[in-house]
Parts: C-alpha cells; sequence; structure tokens
C-alpha cells in the first residue's frame, strides 16, 4: 500500500482525507508546526497549511527538498484564491484541490483519471477513425520521402561570396562596360 504524507493546519481537512482515503494509502499524518523534523516526503503528499504564514512555507520548501524526483504533491485551497493557487504552486504542487475535498477529484490527482483509462480500447482501430487513419498513413509517407530525399539532395556550397566576386558581377552589368557591350552586340 502506497504512503501517503498529510500535512494539515485544519484538524476537519486532516480528518476528511483520513476517511476517504483511509483504505487507498498508508496515511502518515505530519503536524505543520513539525514539518522539519519530520520523515523526508514519500510519493505523495498533501498539503493543506496556510499558504499566508511564511514561516510555515519556508519549513515546508525545505523539507519538500528531499522529495522523489517524480512524486506528487497535491495542495488543498480555496477555490476563490489565486493567491493561494499561485503561491502552492511556486512551492511546487503538481495539483490543486479545492475545498470541500471530494475524494474522486484527489485520487484523479493523486493517480490519474482510471475512469479515462479503462474505457479506452487497449489498441488504436482504424476503422472506427477513417480520418486519423489517413492523416497517419499520410505522415508516414512524408517522413518516409524526407528519409528518401534527404540521401539523394545535393547541399548547395557553404562557400561565402568574396567581395571581390561581386564586384566583378556588378561591373558586368554597368552600361557602357566591356561586358554590356558584349552581350548587346
Amino acid at each position: 500500500m502506497n504512503e501517503l504524507a498529510v500535512i494539515c493546519d485544519s484538524p476537519a481537512d486532516a480528518a476528511c482525507l483520513r476517511g476517504q482515503l483511509e483504505g487507498i494509502f498508508k496515511i502518515r499524518s505530519i503536524s505543520s508546526d513539525r514539518i522539519a523534523e519530520a520523515e523526508p516526503p514519500g510519493q505523495y503528499t498533501i498539503v493543506g497549511i496556510n499558504l499566508s504564514d511564511l514561516d510555515r512555507v519556508r519549513d515546508l520548501k525545505l523539507w519538500l527538498r528531499h522529495k522523489p524526483k517524480d512524486a506528487k504533491l497535491v495542495f488543498i485551497t480555496e477555490r476563490a484564491s489565486r493567491l493561494e493557487a499561485a503561491r502552492a504552486n511556486a512551492i511546487g504542487a503538481t495539483a490543486l484541490v479545492y475545498r470541500p475535498i471530494e475524494a474522486k477529484a484527489l485520487l484523479a490527482k493523486l493517480h490519474g483519471d482510471f475512469r479515462s483509462l479503462a474505457d479506452a480500447p487497449a489498441e488504436f482501430r482504424a476503422e472506427v477513425s477513417p480520418g486519423i487513419a489517413a492523416a497517419l498513413t499520410s505522415l508516414q509517407d512524408v517522413f518516409a520521402a524526407a528519409c528518401v530525399g534527404a540521401r539523394s539532395i545535393r547541399r548547395p556550397s557553404t562557400r561565402p561570396a568574396t567581395p571581390s566576386s561581386a564586384r566583378s558581377r556588378r561591373r558586368a552589368w554597368r552600361p557602357g562596360s566591356r561586358s554590356s557591350a558584349s552581350i548587346t552586340a
């Protein structure tokens, strides 16, 4: 069973999370006053603290430095508070959940949307989407042509034109010059 670290200021939020997720995760409650002394974060963490308290935010940021690279960090915020959302994202939130906390929304943030994965077919079926199949075939043809063409295209010279050669070309087209007389004759 995966471990879920829960850091909440509100006992109501902590009780709500424990009641909704207790059979799904092994829940480790961490007091928001003792973040600095807590064990390092695991794969899953939910944070519901006052983000205006800069001392707690500082302690939280220091504690989160030890989280795994691909860890999920979900913050509980008020839906109407853009400031809380901005602060949570600045700290490193991977997702936000709004109060009142809904278990389905929280699980979707932690594990992804299982329902859409379960409903999706295991492999692509061309008969269902003929437009996509045609686009895929066309794209494969374009890449195949590009690969074949890349071998046979002669690349232009990368040697820059010298100033003297540019001057001689300009002289060739001046009226009254020898080259213009030979062109008209």
